[in-house]
């Protein structure tokens, strides 16, 4: 028998399943003021519910909180974290009226959808000015209220700032930025002996009305007209992607964990079966895992009948692709 038949590839995982946290082991929430930026649907409503389930007092934000029905169990105020002004007037009002912040959700973002190459400068400023530059704006403004142990800041990244997803190529690389700054911000914290902990949470496809928001102020747009067949092909799938995704209440029950925890890590990310999990490493193995419920052999199996058809398409390059991923 060819020795190659019976070679095996075994795949190192470095990924960490994170177990339910013990009761004696969790915070307390009751009574904690909780701030979500984002708050009037989809992974922030979820959010504002869950904590306010947990006892929290929640605040949650929205660009126009009137045209949302008034929630019952926490506020929704008015927040565009794109302004200092209105920032700024958000934060003094919940300090007015609570006197500090316990935990901070950011959660504000806007997606994209479009080739890179399409893009333009604007397209770029739209998408950073909500999705990194409005969450630093917003921790800025709440951090000298946060300086208490068991404070906790945490955001929202995505999947994608790990997986390069073309056609979504700004909401990406946003959500990469975004991923690093955190990081970098529970890194230089360490210094500091009291303040928040921080983490980023990267869920993949949330079901939710996300993808319905396209072409609005909601949502980047970069060739709206384009007619090419690859660009209607991936219009098409971004929304079914999104429908089949995790629920948001499962992002919102991860918030609550990470919140709840007494030492939260850096960085989670949530798999398709709706656990949380510690990436210690980002190797290709790692992040299939990610978004994937089946085993890895599968999903290789996936990719090598995938890099079959490039193959006889494209010619011997897509071969020693397929050839590389194929489970033995």
């Amino acid at each position: 028998m060819n020795d190659m038949s019976e070679k095996k590839i075994s795949f190192s995982l470095p990924i960490k399943r994170v177990p339910d946290i013990k009761e004696e082991d969790r915070i307390d929430l009751a009574g904690k003021v909780a701030f979500i930026t984002g708050g009037s649907r989809g992974i922030g409503k979820a959010t504002c519910e869950r904590l306010a389930q947990a006892g929290c007092k929640v605040i949650g934000t929205a660009r126009n909180p009137s045209n949302y029905e008034k929630p019952e169990h926490y506020e929704l105020r008015q927040l565009d974290v794109r302004s200092d002004d209105s920032v700024k007037k958000c934060v003094d009002g919940i300090i007015a009226d609570y006197g500090h912040i316990d935990i901070l959700v950011n959660n504000a973002g806007i997606g994209q959808y479009g080739r890179l190459i399409k893009s333009m400068p604007k397209d770029w400023i739209n998408l950073f000015e909500t999705n990194l530059f409005g969450q630093h704006r917003v921790t800025v403004a709440c951090y000298d209220h946060m300086i208490r142990p068991e404070t906790r800041i945490i955001s929202i990244g995505s999947l994608e700032g790990s997986i390069p997803i073309p056609y979504m190529s700004i909401y990406g690389i946003s959500k990469r930025a975004l991923s690093w700054w955190s990081v970098l911000l529970a890194l230089e914290q360490q210094q500091v002996k009291n303040g928040p902990t921080f983490s980023v949470l990267e869920p993949s496809y949330v079901a939710s009305t996300f993808a319905d928001k396209a072409q609005t102020d909601n949502y980047v747009h970069t060739e709206p007209d384009s007619d090419e067949k690859q660009v209607k092909l991936n219009a098409l799938f971004f929304p079914l992607a999104i429908k089949k995704g995790m629920s948001p209440e499962s992002v919102a029950d991860a918030i609550y964990r990470i919140a709840c925890s007494k030492e939260p890590r850096q960085q989670y990310f949530i798999d398709k079966k709706n656990e949380m999990v510690i990436g210690i490493g980002k190797s290709i193995e790692d992040l299939l895992t990610l978004v994937s419920i089946q085993p890895i052999e599968h999903t290789m199996q996936e990719i090598s009948n995938a890099m079959n058809y490039i193959t006889n398409t494209y010619g011997r390059f897509g071969g020693i692709l397929s050839f590389l991923f194929k489970p033995r």
